[in-house]
């Protein structure tokens, strides 16, 4: 099981979009400072995530049933 998720920078107008398979673990790194992307941000907040069944959703999106 995966998470897609967006955060954004508590400090600057930042977003950043990514996926994990441990949401709760990925925030904390976030926060921590153990990522790249965010660390000199000074924290971080969940904006959005989705539960995804299977990472290839997330690289190879397709919409169903729409038309």
């Amino acid at each position: 099981m995966f998470y897609g998720y967006v955060l954004k920078s508590e400090k600057y107008d930042y977003y950043y979009k990514g996926h994990c398979e441990n949401l709760e673990e990925r925030l904390k790194e976030h926060n921590d400072g153990r990522t790249i992307v965010l660390s000199l941000n000074g924290g971080v907040r969940l904006i959005l995530f989705a539960w995804i069944h299977h990472i290839s959703v997330i690289f190879y999106p397709r919409v169903i049933g729409i038309f």
